[in-house]
């Protein structure tokens, strides 16, 4: 593990930045729709953290678009905990979300949503929601900003800030990068930085994926090798 991802000029410099990393963002159009996605993964990373303890990960989840921005959403993953000894919150997590998104021009788009986080089976709080605000560059570049005035169900505040990419290369291909900072000052007196870097590959609807994932040596402290360094597998399909 590094004090900072060691790729994450490769990421700020390299192949250019990527497309369609949040749905929220892309293929805005006028008409109602539905959509949805089951995935299996080598691991469930949130934020650069493991919440499988580093085991594999399904995830499923339906969205209901609205021709005028609006949406709305659960997407449902297992997990292990968030915090082990800190946070056991059981083997679900769900994510609830609403939310509204618009494009102000034929490159940029942008959300704004609720996203409220579940763990039915917990076996002490951690439910919480928290606001997103989003924008897009051709629906392949992302910046997003994530608060929470009580992250964890702690009555503490929490802040993410992240840029992803998802370049698209020919034949189905694409370069998927991500860097991050979260501050969890308030908390647990904890921030810290992470960074991915890999391939992806879609093919029909089935898109493909490898990544190396990095997270800065601030978040072991707390996660410990829950936040070491790994690499990511993961198969999606969408319908």
């Amino acid at each position: 593990m590094n004090d900072f991802p060691a790729f994450s000029l490769l990421i700020l410099c390299g192949a250019g930045w990527t497309g369609s990393v949040l749905s929220q963002t892309d293929a805005i159009s006028q008409t109602d729709a539905i959509e949805g996605n089951l995935s299996f993964s080598s691991d469930y990373l949130f934020r650069g953290v493991s919440r499988t303890g580093g085991d594999t990960a399904m995830s499923g989840g339906i969205s209901y678009l609205f021709g005028n921005g609006l949406y709305g959403g659960l997407q449902g993953s297992s997990i292990d905990s968030v915090v082990p000894g800190v946070v056991d919150n059981g083997e679900l997590e769900l994510q609830y979300t609403i939310g509204y998104r618009n494009r102000w021009h034929a490159d940029w788009s942008w959300s704004a949503s609720v996203v409220y986080y579940d763990y039915p089976a917990g076996a002490s709080g951690a439910d919480y929601p928290e606001l997103q605000l989003s924008g897009a560059y051709r629906d392949w570049l992302t910046g997003t900003v994530a608060y929470s005035h009580d992250v964890l169900d702690s009555d503490e505040v929490g802040i993410s800030y992240e840029l992803g990419a998802d370049y698209p290369l020919p034949r189905g291909f694409s370069i998927l990068s991500t860097i991050g900072y979260v501050d969890l000052g308030d908390l647990y007196q904890t921030s810290y930085r992470y960074g991915a870097i890999g391939l992806g590959k879609s093919w029909k609807n089935i898109d493909f994926s490898i990544l190396y994932h990095d997270t800065e040596n601030d978040a072991e402290a707390l996660f410990g090798e829950l936040a070491d360094d790994e690499i990511l597998i993961q198969v999606e399909t969408r319908f």
